[in-house]
């Protein structure tokens, strides 16, 4: 009995020993400042210790403050604690700069619980100060104190920092115009080529039409294709041409007679008549 007691106490020894330099330690070392009260370490630009920010918002901050580094080199460090060592949250806030190494092209974002009401504090490098005593800026570290006040902690941390981005990161590119949509029952260019050649066409139609009426009278012309024993005809322009150059058109209602020009529609080649036929005659009286 005394053998086995002994080895569980050495067991129970070991492990104690080893839990307290694998835990105890660094998470002291990492609480601790030197000479001071524990502190919290940095968990990247956003540390939520006080369990405020749901995942998507914790998402989108952290995304804003990556986006600040990478363009505009503003380092962002956001901390909501419910931890407060000293009961100041200005004191808090110097600390945390000292202990974190903080330079002078970080802001600091704190959001401390202390004695039940939340409060929120601020604090920039020396290059970036100046910024801060903008009105714009001022105006919105107002709301924030605002809001935190009310406690709606994660609003306001969201507030804070897109507020920032907006401040420091540079304007995005101009989109492309987009194209200017066609009103709606608005007529393509197939419409208007097909309504242009519409009107050509009817244009085209009517000009033949009002050719084959009387200029006097508006009946339509008839068409022969041989002379009725006219020696000549008045053309409609004004000369004279033999029935053979062309076909004869004649109004059945006034008499007007004229002579198609060469070319034109329905006669023979090269704008003739077809040939006649010649009529022979027989002895006997036959044809």
């Amino acid at each position: 009995m005394g053998e086995r007691a002994r080895r569980r106490d050495v067991f129970a020894f070991v492990f104690i020993a080893v839990f307290i330099a694998v835990v105890v330690f660094p998470w002291r070392e990492g609480l601790t400042q030197a000479g001071g009260p524990p502190l919290p370490r940095p968990l990247g630009p956003i540390s939520d210790y006080g369990a405020q920010l749901g995942p998507q918002t914790r998402r989108a901050l952290q995304q804003l403050a990556e986006a600040l580094q990478a363009q505009a080199d503003v380092a962002v460090r956001l901390l909501i604690t419910l931890l407060d060592p000293f009961s100041d949250p200005a004191r808090l806030a110097d600390a945390l700069w000292e202990a974190w190494g903080l330079d002078a092209r970080t802001i600091l974002l704190l959001f401390v619980r202390e004695a039940g009401e939340w409060t929120f504090v601020v604090r920039a490098g020396a290059e970036l100060a100046p910024a801060l005593l903008e009105p714009e800026l001022q105006g919105l570290f107002e709301r924030v104190r605002q809001l935190t006040q009310q406690r709606r902690v994660a609003r306001a941390a969201r507030l804070v920092v897109e507020g920032l981005a907006e401040r420091f990161l540079p304007p995005p590119p101009p989109a492309p115009a987009a194209p200017t949509p066609k009103p709606e029952g608005a007529p393509g260019e197939w419409a208007w080529v097909v309504g242009g050649l519409a009107l050509a066409g009817l244009a085209l139609g009517l000009s033949v039409v009002r050719r084959r009426r009387c200029p006097r009278c508006g009946e339509p012309l008839r068409r022969r294709a041989r002379a009725l024993g006219m020696a000549s005809f008045r053309h409609g322009h004004g000369r004279a041409r033999s029935p053979r150059d062309g076909w004869v058109y004649l109004c059945r209602r006034c008499g007007y007679a004229r002579i198609a020009s060469r070319g034109e529609r329905g006669g023979g080649p090269q704008g003739r008549p077809p040939p006649q036929r010649r009529r022979v005659e027989r002895r006997g009286g036959r044809p």
